[in-house]
């Protein structure tokens, strides 16, 4: 915490409450990229796109593709900026507008990674998203406080080896917490 009193939970996961009313965020976890007294931005990490595939975006593109790159997840990222791909990826981190977010993973939005992700030369653990999550100054802060969002810090293979079906529970489970005994209600004694 710096001295305005202001923590970063950036390279972090938040995990939707029970609670959470919003369909874009209903059991979510969102890999949080950035996250400064300005705002906040990131990713959900468990909604595979219904809109398209990774066939879709490399035909969109006209990106030659290898069969090793025919399943490479894509999610919707968030309500925000739906128009732009973005990519989560490990190493290596030596694309052109790649911002590594710690040793493990860093974010991209360049053509040249995606291309190389196609032909299957790209890196290893990769995931797309359409869209971001995004938060204005104070917006997230006061959802954490209102109990809307629990934060955790978490290994990267959350977004890469963790079944998607199963990455809220998952989470949650690295908290201590049992989903099964997370209410969606609060109250005061």
């Amino acid at each position: 915490m710096s001295g305005d009193g202001f923590q970063s939970f950036k390279g972090q996961f938040l995990l939707a409450m029970p609670s959470m009313k919003d369909p874009n965020f209903s059991r979510t976890v969102v890999y949080l990229c950035e996250h400064t007294a300005e705002g906040a931005m990131g990713f959900v990490i468990n909604r595979p796109s219904q809109l398209m595939g990774c066939l879709d975006i490399y035909k969109e593109f006209e990106l030659d593709h290898g069969d090793e790159a025919i399943n490479v997840p894509v999610f919707t990222g968030g309500p925000v900026q739906l128009d732009e791909i973005f990519l989560l990826h490990g190493p290596p981190f030596d694309y052109e507008g790649t911002y590594p977010m710690g040793d493990d993973v860093a974010l991209s939005n360049s053509m040249e990674t995606l291309a190389a992700v196609a032909k299957g030369k790209g890196p290893e653990n990769v995931a797309i998203f359409l869209g971001t999550a995004g938060w204005a100054a104070g917006q997230l802060e006061g959802e954490l406080i209102g109990n809307v969002w629990l934060t955790v810090e978490a290994g990267v293979d959350l977004i890469f080896d963790v079944p998607v079906e199963k990455r809220w529970e998952n989470a949650l489970g690295r908290l201590g917490i049992d989903p099964a005994l997370l209410s969606g209600d609060f109250g005061s004694a």
